[in-house]
């Protein structure tokens, strides 16, 4: 049973033609209807069959001369990027041909592939597809389709022109009549321009970008309109060269008007036009900054910063004097001015220009031309009158003023250069002045004669140091120019003798230890002995620094009880003194004198406690008290008469000690 289902099977797939299904999806002629007649203008017949993806659906193509042209109009102009056919292959004679939109042939493939494959082509703006046989007898065509896009795509944007009334005049901000007839969406309303002398235009309030129009209705032909896009200084941004009657797509930013121009020298009519943008962001208008020149007799340099922010910044505009003198590009930051003349003062401004037209304030600056140079026949950079070969530019001259001083171990050469443009740089030879060259050079020339030195070193500045020198040693320098040419001048020559060797040269001698190595080896030794140091130390003052606290501490401690004593016996001294004092005062004074004064009740002095001290080992040492003098009080006056004088008597003191 399994076998007959698998050869019935197997006879399915050899009788059914199995067409290649899906094969084509995607082209632009997927599933659309084609015409079929004599040429690509007429259609007897309309098929399906051959654009449905299935290769199991043919259709005869007829003869040439008979129904042998296949054709599709497109709603739109696109542009093909591919074909794919599939054909009978016996007979040759398909013929692939494109019509753009403006009527334009042009031949795909005159001998097409009709495998089936994809093959890549490139026509732009196609309207019509034909696929034609010329060949004497019908060609079977089982599936035909291109591939490509729309090639004017339906624009972006709103409609910034809606019911808005657009000018009619001559030129631009010249208006004889202003009307929406073009904007209002209606077709059936118009207006006819009379030939080349007119214009619709529109000034916007703000500038647009611009992205396309997405309808445009007129009568005449497409040449005879011209769209233009201008910024805010009525330059042009965009000129269409053909105005196809339906969608254009375009990226122009900055628009601030635009128009439609006629032509043609006989009227048109204009119906409907719809410009699709949106407004132009806010644009920073920066400036250019650090304005730079340099002149020279002849020419000034001009050096600047471009703006920072570069968005929509599209040049630089210079003036000279205040008038126009250039525009360079946004990537341009400097200029050359050569027509200037010497000692004569420039003043130049630079403005950054922007998209939307606007052009900044700028930076000014002023400069003079140097004065025109003295004349220097040869070039080489030394005028004339101080050139000594004015005529011949390989010449530059020899070096001034060499100059030699001398150690006993160098010797240094300073030189002036010569001014000479053309000077490469200048030889040092050197000749130490120890052997004469012959006895004959020196009896014939009466001096003694050296031989030429040889060459040290070359250089193109204005010293050399001379290392290699012997002390107590004459040497004879010279110093020539070269010059770019290679020529070589005769030379300076100069002569020294290097001092003898000093028996101490203090310049070279030098420790054998730096003071880094002092201080380390100096940090590295106190580390080893300090800890023995600090500990003899201690053995040393420890017992010392122990009794000095100790006694300290005993003395204050023994002082105070013995200062409290002494005071407690002098107190209780001074007391009995007063009293005593005052019993002999009125013992001896007169009583004619004497004015009686109830006496004080006296009080009689407590019993003094003695504090009551530990007596210490050693013996008490008593401070000897000494006696306070006393006065006497005085009496009041009784009578103004004179007092007699008083005698004062000095009762001897009862020394007595007081245990």
């Amino acid at each position: 049973m399994k076998k007959l289902i698998v050869l019935l099977m197997a006879l399915v797939l050899f009788f059914v033609p199995f067409g290649s299904a899906f094969a084509y999806t995607g082209g632009l002629l997927n599933g659309k209807p084609i015409n079929r007649g004599v040429d690509a203008n007429t259609s007897t017949q309309i098929f399906s069959t051959i654009t449905d993806n299935d290769e199991g659906t043919p259709v005869s193509l007829q003869a040439n001369g008979q129904q042998d042209t296949f054709w599709y109009e497109f709603s739109s102009p696109v542009n093909l990027t591919h074909y794919q056919l599939k054909a009978m292959s016996t007979v040759t004679g398909l013929k692939i041909t494109a019509v753009t939109s403006t009527g334009q042939v042009f031949t795909i493939s005159s001998s097409p592939n009709t495998a089936g494959g994809k093959v890549s082509t490139s026509v732009s703006n196609v309207k019509k597809i034909v696929l034609t046989n010329t060949a004497t007898s019908p060609i079977t065509v089982y599936e035909f389709d291109v591939f490509g896009s729309d090639a004017n795509p339906s624009p972006s944007g709103t409609d910034v022109l809606a019911n808005i009334p657009v000018n009619i005049g001559s030129a631009l901000d010249d208006t004889l009549k202003t009307d929406s007839f073009l904007t209002d969406g209606n077709e059936s309303t118009g207006y006819t321009l009379i030939g080349q002398n007119q214009m619709y235009w529109y000034k916007f309030d703000k500038p647009i970008n611009v992205m396309g129009y997405k309808h445009f209705k007129y009568n005449g032909t497409t040449i005879s309109w011209q769209l233009k896009l201008y910024d805010a200084n009525k330059n042009v941004l965009y000129t269409s060269v053909e105005f196809p009657s339906q969608n254009l797509s375009m990226d122009v930013k900055n628009v601030s008007y635009f128009s439609i121009e006629n032509t043609r020298s006989v009227g048109s009519g204009l119906y409907e036009f719809d410009l699709l943008g949106v407004e132009s962001p806010t644009v920073t208008h920066d400036d250019v900054t650090n304005l730079i020149l340099s002149a020279t007799h002849n020419s000034v340099g001009l050096m600047w910063n471009l703006p920072t922010d570069k968005t929509d910044f599209i040049g630089t505009k210079i003036y000279k004097n205040g008038e126009f003198l250039k525009s360079v590009d946004s990537s341009t930051k400097t200029f050359t001015d050569s027509n200037v003349s010497a000692d004569t003062n420039y003043t130049y401004k630079i403005t950054a220009v922007y998209s939307d037209g606007h052009e900044t304030e700028g930076i000014s600056k002023s400069v003079t031309t140097k004065s025109t140079p003295p004349p220097d026949r040869d070039g080489d950079g030394i005028p004339d009158d101080e050139d000594e070969f004015p005529d011949d530019p390989t010449n530059v001259g020899e070096v001034k003023n060499l100059e030699i001083t001398t150690t006993y171990k160098s010797a240094n050469l300073s030189w002036v250069l010569p001014k000479s443009e053309n000077l490469q740089h200048v030889n040092i030879y050197r000749e130490t002045l120890t052997q004469e060259t012959s006895f004959m050079d020196k009896l014939i020339n009466g001096k003694t004669v050296y031989a030429a030195g040889e060459k040290i070193f070359e250089t193109n500045g204005t010293y050399f140091n001379d290392y290699t020198v012997e002390p107590g040693t004459e040497y004879e320098y010279k110093v020539t120019t070269t010059s770019v040419d290679g020529v070589e001048s005769e030379g300076v020559t100069a002569r020294t003798k290097t001092p003898g060797k000093p028996l101490v040269a203090f310049e070279e001698l030098s420790l054998p230890f730096s003071v880094k190595d002092l201080l380390l080896s100096g940090n590295g030794l106190l580390w080893i002995i300090g800890p023995f140091i600090l500990l003899a130390l201690a053995f040393l003052l420890v017992p010392k620094i122990r009794n000095l606290i100790i006694g300290a501490f005993r003395k204050d401690s023994k002082g105070s009880s013995e200062a409290a004593e002494r005071r407690t016996k002098a107190e209780a001294i001074q007391k009995m003194e007063r009293q005593e004092a005052k019993e002999f005062r009125t013992t001896k004074e007169p009583k004619s004198e004497r004015v009686e004064v109830a006496p004080k009740p006296t009080r009689e002095p407590k019993e003094i406690k003695q504090p009551r001290i530990r007596e210490p080992k050693e013996r008490i040492r008593t401070a000897k008290l000494t006696r306070e003098r006393i006065r006497e009080p005085r009496a009041p006056r009784a009578s103004r008469e004179p007092r007699a004088p008083r005698e004062r008597a000095r009762k001897p003191r009862d020394r007595r000690g007081i245990s």
